[in-house]
């Protein structure tokens, strides 16, 4: 099955380019797919982690150790607002940079950074991937959840010097 997928891909995205993301999201799927980046996602969290002690060094207020007690932040306040966003950012700026490292799979230079000479970050392939992995991390349809998934967005666009704060 798998022998004749790769066979059709070339034909695949000559033939129908809207659907081209329908054979990266193929060749993404299976027991490999989230090991590939899971090391770049934990050490970005870390980061991100390091980052908020380093913030709030000299507060009352002190961040979670590790970015594992992540899911423990149990009240909504400024402070975890603060935590889940550069968490966020945290996972998208080393996914970015381990991409554009070369030490990622299935991502490599920005292209579309024209006159440049060298390797370009690939923003978006980190903004993609950091989504994917931090945001799955919002399961419920409660308004936690969406306040969660704004601030991993607002940490992001941050990040991509997309936005400010």
């Amino acid at each position: 099955m798998a022998h004749a997928f790769f066979w059709l891909l070339p034909l695949l995205y000559k033939t129908c380019p809207g659907y081209a993301w329908v054979a990266s999201n193929f060749l993404m799927t299976g027991p490999k797919a989230h090991l590939a980046y899971a090391r770049s996602v934990q050490g970005g969290a870390q980061s991100g982690i390091d980052e908020c002690k380093h913030q709030f060094a000299w507060d009352r207020w002190n961040c979670p150790d590790s970015a594992t007690q992540l899911r423990g932040l149990k009240r909504a306040t400024r402070e975890t607002s603060f935590v889940h966003a550069i968490s966020a950012a945290g996972v998208m700026y080393t996914l970015t940079r381990n991409c554009s490292l070369g030490d990622l799979d299935n991502c490599g230079c920005d292209v579309s950074k024209n006159g440049k000479t060298g390797c370009s970050d690939n923003v978006d392939f980190g903004e993609r991937i950091s989504k994917q992995y931090v945001d799955a991390q919002e399961t419920g349809q409660d308004s936690r959840a969406a306040v969660n998934l704004h601030n991993n967005a607002a940490g992001r666009l941050v990040r991509s010097g997309r936005g400010t704060t």
